[in-house]
């Protein structure tokens, strides 16, 4: 029975130090020590836990995989080509962002990208068949299409949806082919 910060001190330089603060209890490294502190599973199908007061794990290994878990379910995991997420990806504030340093892959097997804004669904990218439909979920919300040109942004077509759909073009309209109007054709 040690009093508050008494120290367990192993190795040839007390490099590990097993204490209690009164406050927290400490498995550490000796301060300015090189070396690293290692924890290591007996086997790997036995693992490392680190669990809360009741027993639920907070971390986990098993095997070659790494898992963070909340209220004892595994949320993150590690695995052989990255990383797993069960549940949603929340960010507190500020901006996310994703720096990849190939292309971005996004596999949806319900078929939408869901846009929201404080919860309100004012857009969605759909696979529809053999089709993709963007469409603007707010209504009468108009879709933009937006561009640089030559320093200034500018909207080169607007569709108007309280007009059901409405173009309208920012500077002129090059066809390269047929262009009906009602029942008429025009070359």
């Amino acid at each position: 029975s040690l009093g508050n910060n008494v120290k367990i001190l192993l190795g040839d330089s007390d490099n590990l130090q097993i204490y209690h603060d009164g406050s927290n209890s400490y498995f550490t490294g000796k301060p300015d020590s090189s070396g690293a502190v290692v924890v290591k599973a007996a086997s790997n199908s036995g693992g490392v836990l680190i669990t809360n007061r009741d027993g639920d794990n907070i971390f986990s290994t098993q095997s070659n995989s790494a898992h963070l878990h909340y209220d004892g379910s595994s949320k993150l995991a590690t695995t052989a080509t990255g990383i797993q997420v069960t549940g949603n990806i929340a960010n507190a504030s500020g901006s996310l962002t994703l720096d990849v340093a190939g292309e971005l892959n996004i596999d949806v097997d319900g078929g939408a990208i869901n846009y929201k804004d404080g919860g309100t669904h004012f857009a969605s990218l759909e696979k529809t068949g053999d089709s993709l439909r963007l469409e603007s979920k707010i209504s009468d919300g108009d879709i933009q299409f937006r561009g640089n040109d030559g320093g200034a942004i500018i909207n080169a077509l607007t569709l108007d949806m309280s007009d059901a759909g409405k173009a309208t073009f920012n500077n002129g309209l090059i066809a390269n082919g047929d262009i009906s109007l009602g029942d008429s054709k025009y070359l």
